[in-house]
């Protein structure tokens, strides 16, 4: 990440995120080979709930990380929920 990291904020700004796709494949006997990273992944669902639920928590947290914390101070307001 560091070798890329001018590639992936050229204009250095101060607040910001990437979603990047991690591509992995398993074999026949289940071991896990990594593909490749991509900068602009598909989000679609394609009707799978599966993809439906793991995309909708990234792009919340996505969301929380960035965009909640530098605007609403939204970890302490939530902090003592449970």
């Amino acid at each position: 990440m560091l070798g890329v990291k001018r590639k992936l904020d050229p204009h250095r700004r101060h607040h910001g995120f990437e979603i990047l796709g991690f591509d992995f494949m398993l074999d026949e006997n289940l071991k896990l080979y990594f593909i490749e990273i991509n900068n602009n992944p598909a989000l679609g669902t394609f009707g799978c709930k599966a993809l439906e639920g793991a995309i909708f928590a990234m792009r919340t947290d996505a969301w929380n990380l960035s965009v909640n914390k530098l605007f609403h101070n939204y970890e302490d307001k939530n902090i003592n929920k449970n």
